[in-house]
């Protein structure tokens, strides 16, 4: 069997969520200069038959509870054969000629935009980091029990503007923390060379 790490662009489809909501961008308006990300970097876990009936069990659950529980909807509820677990988000173009700006920059390297990275660059830091996460698990499978379950933060912190639900290990549990040993490894390098 295959195991894969899924790379999505989030412009090929599917709900766009921004700290505004489904659908709504974050940079109308010219108010924010922020980029927004383009693609995120998940393990997809949703071909795991019992893990998708159990989540789909637990879920129809909570659907159903009277009184409905704050934030809780149909529409922060992903099909269970699209679960996967999040490791990061990142902007990056699909190819190096949308990268490269059509005249040469005036602007001294100092003060110019950071340079854009692209789906390739992403690709080979991943194969980059393989032999020191194999390290960090010193052969063991990482193992992440689901064990919490929250949305992430809402707009104003009302759960009514809630748009993920998440599930994630206890904090507490030794797997857990290796969890966060091979994402603190990951965040710690530095990403592109600099």
């Amino acid at each position: 069997m295959s195991r894969s790490t899924g790379f999505s662009s989030a412009a090929r489809g599917g709900r766009r969520f921004s700290n505004n909501g489904p659908g709504r961008a974050r940079n109308q308006g010219g108010r924010n200069n922020t980029t927004k990300p383009t693609h995120f970097l998940c393990l997809p876990i949703g071909h795991h038959a019992r893990l998708r009936e159990t989540i789909s069990s637990f879920t129809d659950g909570l659907l159903r509870n009277t009184p409905a529980l704050p934030g809780l909807d149909q529409s922060i509820v992903i099909a269970p054969r699209r679960l996967h677990l999040t490791l990061g988000v990142m902007t990056l173009a699909d190819s190096a000629s949308e990268t490269q700006s059509p005249a040469p920059s005036r602007v001294p390297a100092s003060t110019a935009a950071p340079s854009h990275r692209t789906v390739s660059d992403a690709l080979s830091l991943l194969s980059s980091l393989k032999p020191r996460i194999m390290e960090l698990l010193v052969g063991n499978r990482l193992r992440v029990p689901l064990q919490r379950m929250h949305i992430m933060d809402p707009d104003g912190g009302d759960p009514d503007h809630a748009h993920v639900l998440w599930l994630g290990p206890s904090p507490d549990a030794a797997d857990a923390h290796r969890l966060q040993r091979v994402g603190g490894e990951c965040q710690g390098l530095s990403l592109w060379g600099k």
